[in-house]
Order: structure tokens, then sequence, then C-alpha cells
């Protein structure tokens, strides 16, 4: 769910907030625990078909548990009005622990202004277990007033 998003200035910025249901996962991915994350992303448009985008956030598995932080870059692609292509870097850490990085790239199709399907295929480069996945995802903007998904 976007909490609010800026439309007026450069950089577009969004606060994301998302639900992570532990019975959607493959086996490698699954936890024992229902998750959530909030993420602040900023999206700057260096043309109307390129843009870079980065997100920091911070993820649970419980309000009790381990919590772990993330950032992340990707440039993108816009195609056309429905499509992009993206590459991405994306971290995690914890703290007392090593970090996870990976690389991952995919594409997305903008159905309207408010619904996105995207794929994308990523490989961890250090030595975490599995080290290479596929995923494919919707998603669905709420918001009160006019803006666009890209």
């Amino acid at each position: 769910m976007e909490v609010f998003k800026t439309t007026t200035h450069e950089p577009h910025t969004a606060l994301i907030a998302q639900y992570i249901s532990r019975g959607l996962n493959t086996r490698p991915f699954r936890d024992s625990v229902d998750g959530f994350f909030i993420r602040l992303a900023i999206q700057y448009n260096f043309s109307p078909h390129f843009s870079m985008k980065y997100n920091l956030g911070v993820n649970w598995r419980r309000l009790d548990l381990d919590h772990f932080y993330i950032y992340s870059v990707s440039l993108r692609f816009h195609f056309s009005e429905s499509w992009i292509i993206y590459f991405e870097a994306f971290v995690s850490f914890w703290d007392k622990r090593k970090p996870r990085h990976i690389l991952n790239g995919g594409a997305s199709y903008l159905i309207n202004d408010r619904i996105k399907l995207d794929a994308y295929y990523g490989r961890k480069i250090n030595e975490f277990y599995p080290t290479h996945f596929i995923s494919i995802g919707g998603s669905c903007m709420f918001q009160t007033r006019e803006a666009s998904y890209n």
C-alpha cells in the first residue's frame, strides 16, 4: 500500500508498506511467520524514457524478531507508456551479520496508472543460498488523488 507520493517536484517519493505472507513463498524463502516492510522509494526521471529509483527500508518478520535494513538502486528504461525494463543492485543487512548483495533485472507492465505486473530474475553475489531466483508479482496503488504509477 502506498501511503503517500509526491508529484509536484522531482524527484518523486513514496512511502510503501507491504505485508508478506509466508504461505506464498517457495521453500528456500519461506519463514515460520508472516512479516511486513516499510520503504521510502525515490525516483528521479532523467527523461521520459530513462529514470533511476532507489529504496531505503526496514523489514520485520515480527516486531519481536530480528529486523533487517535494505537499500537498492535501479536504472529503469521506459520503452512505452506500459513497458519498463530495469536493472537493480540490492543490499540487505542486519546488525553483526554479513550483508547480502543481489543483482537482478526484470520487466514491468503497467495495466493502467494503478495496477502493475512484473517479473524478474536475480542472482545473489555472495554465498547465501539459493544463488539464483525468479519472481513474478503484481501490485496495486491505493491513493485518494490522481497520480501515475511510473
